[in-house]
């Protein structure tokens, strides 16, 4: 069990101390950071690390940072014998300018923890109470005042909007608002019962399910601040109380000025927001603010209005007519449409950001240390992008915005902002074109790019290079994408010694774009999304420059759906970035083309060299099963493919190291060298067939030989019988009996003999090739 300090009888007078927001910074002595320091870990609890959406949920998380980190030396003496009685201790809290109710929550816990050695039973829930809070999910129901009246962090919140005219400092806030936490927490458990669960009513009122009077009580004693705030000596001078109870009228007149200036400017009610899961665009419901309202509870009112969306500026000292110096832009993290998609504000942050680094070119106060690591932003104080809030708010920055309000709605309501800007891009559709010799079009000569492999040379040198006018370019690419437009189109026809009987591999048809300024990655993608599975598509290169900075996740999200979600980031220089997509969409990032653009130009060969190997080995095993179902010879097209394949096929196609390890890992994403393998396969196949068909025709050619062999002797045994007959039958009157006798069994014999040796050598020949034997 923890002792606290008033276990070792210690005094504690706490002191706080405030800087900027996003301060990073290293743990101090007998000092906590809460929601600054940039890091998690003894001394230092910032929401922004770990995980936890608050640092209130860090502090019941991770006691034993704030608790170790300050109470070790103290236990320690207090062991070794030490009597600390009498001694007071002053511990630092440091937190950012402005505290928040998360801040204050934070505060009254790490106050507990160390001055008792525990954390309240409650805590759990009291830190889930300020999370949602801090994560704008505090739903208020304008038919249910004690929903915006009771709540002590809604009087909290009016109290930091009237601060200057109390004369209230950052440390008087706080050290009220952390009073008022503890006053209603204590209040609210004498009247639960500490055995009752503590828990919130769907409005935020710590009843939970109890019955009737003890709701009641519960209720009162949610209101415990009121005696707080009523007996401090500068709060004290006007009625909290009062003030949120006349918030309804004073969001009525915000919204009559809303409505107002939206007649008069023709602005819609609607935004058009990205979504979170990164599909279609959402339509939200928006308020904008015309000027800063009088309603201090205006996120809430305007979002229980129906208003997922609110932008809002916000007065500052010195503010000029349309320049407040500081908006306020929110979305409801609660919200969802009717299909359960919800919007989100990534990208706005730093698309204003963007406006205003241009804005400020000249003269910019902030420091040129990034707040962040990621090359988003370029100085300590950037406009906040959400990113500690499920990008769901976007803040000014510290020292005010330069921008004016109408500017910031402009990006906020029509911008695109989500949208990935491209500096510069260009594009390569390669499709086959089996019927592209027929295109009349100027024969070009092919550029000189050097470092290429003597085959991919003499490929180059032996296909025609042909320009397609501009009335023959393919139907088959989709419509552009707004900004994009072609840039010419040409036909690659592959080399003559590949034909055979007329036939040839398709043509390579080559279909250019650019993009103009303005183009976004966003559009791209979706256009590659579409193209990519059109019939006849082999290969696209996409060669873009996108805008420096921005979110490298959103960057990454966009590589994915470039490359329909396979993408695969392959490692390469520094100015060299290639993404894949199973070789067919080939994403080239470039920063710096200090080559002169040969990186990119021989990448760009490279994939028309590979969609030339990819269609030729189709083209052969397609002919290959035509050879052999017609039964035709194969000896041109055997001829055809050991002229591809000792002339025009190489492994190792450059000297540049980064191309060719891109080629190489298209082709094998492809499956090139596999697909290589199967029709070398299917000819071998093919030219055994040929063989058995070639043996067969010299069996058959024998059987015929043997067959003639066999009737031209049955001929001869004929005509030998029928010389004897005819030289006997000369003088047949005058033949005696018995020489009848011995002729006719002369012949018989013969006959005898002949017919079946001129059988048996038929048997032996063997069947007519095409009949079977009977």
């Amino acid at each position: 069990m923890r002792r606290g300090a008033r276990d070792l009888n210690l005094e504690v007078r706490w002191r706080r101390r405030f800087v900027p927001v996003g301060t990073v910074a290293d743990p101090t002595p007998d000092g906590v950071w809460l929601d600054v320091g940039g890091r998690l870990q003894p001394g230092m609890l910032d929401a922004h690390q770990g995980g936890s959406a608050t640092t209130a949920e860090l502090v019941v998380r991770h006691p034993e940072l704030a608790y170790g980190h300050l109470m070790s030396e103290w236990l320690r003496r207090y062991d070794d014998g030490q009597d600390l009685r009498g001694r007071t201790w002053s511990p630092t809290l440091i937190l950012h300018t402005e505290p928040d109710f998360d801040c204050v929550v934070a505060t009254f816990l790490v106050e507990r923890l160390v001055e008792e050695g525990a954390l309240p039973d409650y805590a759990p829930a009291l830190a889930a109470y300020s999370a949602e809070v801090d994560a704008g999910r505090y739903p208020i129901d304008l038919a249910v005042p004690a929903s915006y009246t009771a709540p002590v962090h809604m009087a909290y919140l009016l109290l930091q909007r009237l601060k200057r005219d109390l004369g209230l400092d950052d440390t008087a806030i706080l050290e009220l608002g952390a009073h008022m936490v503890a006053t209603v927490c204590e209040a609210i458990v004498r009247a639960k019962g500490r055995a009752a669960p503590w828990d919130f009513t769907p409005h935020r009122l710590p009843a939970g399910a109890l019955d009737g009077g003890q709701r009641a009580a519960v209720e009162v004693a949610a209101r415990a601040w009121e005696g707080v705030v009523s007996r401090h000596e500068r709060a004290g001078t006007i009625d909290l109380a009062a003030a949120l109870a006349d918030q309804p009228a004073l969001f009525a007149e915000d919204r009559q000025a809303m409505e107002e200036a939206n007649r008069v400017v023709g602005r819609p009610v609607t935004a058009r927001l990205p979504a979170a899961d990164g599909g279609e665009p959402l339509d939200v419901a928006v308020w904008v603010a015309p000027a800063p309202t009088r309603c201090a509870l205006n996120k809430y009112f305007v979002r229980a209005a129906g208003y997922p969306y609110f932008i809002c500026p916000i007065a500052t000292p010195n503010a000029l007519p349309g320049y407040s110096g500081r908006v306020i832009i929110s979305l409801d993290a609660a919200y969802a449409d009717a299909a359960g998609r919800r919007p989100t504000l990534r990208g706005l942050g730093y698309r204003l950001e963007c406006l205003e680094t241009a804005r400020r070119a000249r003269s910019d106060p902030r420091i040129p240390v990034p707040r962040w690591p990621d090359g988003s932003v370029q100085n300590d104080d950037p406009w906040y992008d959400g990113r500690g809030h499920d990008h769901t708010i976007v803040d000014s920055p510290r020292c005010g915005t330069a921008l004016a309000d109408r500017e910031v709605v402009d990006v906020a309501l029509g911008g695109e902002f989500w949208k990935l800007r491209l500096e510069a891009a260009r594009l390569m559709v390669v499709m086959a074109a089996p019927g592209a010799t027929a295109l009349a079009g100027e024969v070009d000569g092919v550029p000189e790019i050097p470092g290429l492999a003597p085959a991919v040379q003499l490929w180059r040198a032996r296909a025609c290079h042909r320009r397609v006018p501009a009335v023959a370019r393919s139907s088959a690419v989709p419509p552009l994408p707004p900004l994009f437009e072609r840039s010419g189109e040409f036909v690659r026809l592959p080399p003559e010694g590949l034909a055979v009987e007329g036939r040839a591999p398709p043509a390579l048809r080559v279909c250019g774009i650019v993009a103009r300024p303005g183009a976004t990655m966003d559009d791209i993608a979706a256009w590659v999304e579409r193209a990519a599975p059109t019939e006849g598509v082999l290969h696209v290169v996409a060669i873009l420059q996108p805008e420096r900075g921005g979110s490298l996740d959103r960057r990454a999200q966009l590589y994915s759906r470039l490359c329909l979600g396979e993408a695969a980031q392959m490692p390469g220089n520094a100015d060299h970035d290639i993404v894949l997509l199973n070789g067919r969409v080939v994403a080239m990032n470039l920063r710096d083309e200090q080559d002169d653009g040969a990186y990119t130009r021989t990448v760009c060969e490279l994939m028309l060299y590979a969609a030339f190997q990819e269609s030729a080995l189709s083209w052969f095993s397609g002919e290959i099963a035509k050879a052999v179902e017609s039964g035709a010879g194969s000896s041109a097209l055997r001829r055809a493919f050991l002229l591809f394949r000792t002339q025009y096929q190489c492994s190792e196609p450059t000297l540049l190291t980064d191309a060719r390890r891109a080629y190489q890992a298209v082709i094998g994403a492809i499956g090139l060298e596999r697909d290589l393998e199967k029709v070398t396969a299917e000819m071998r196949s093919l030219e055994q067939i040929d063989q058995d068909r070639e043996e067969e025709g010299r069996r058959g050619e024998e059987a015929s030989r043997r067959r003639v062999e066999a009737f031209l002797n049955g001929v001869l045994g004929v005509v030998a019988v029928t010389g004897i007959v005819e030289a006997v039958g000369i003088d047949w009157r005058a033949l005696a009996t018995w020489q009848w006798v011995v002729m006719a069994l002369g012949v018989l014999s013969a006959t005898a003999l002949i017919v079946p040796r001129v059988r048996r050598l038929m048997r032996d020949a063997g069947p007519t090739p095409g009949r079977p034997r009977r």
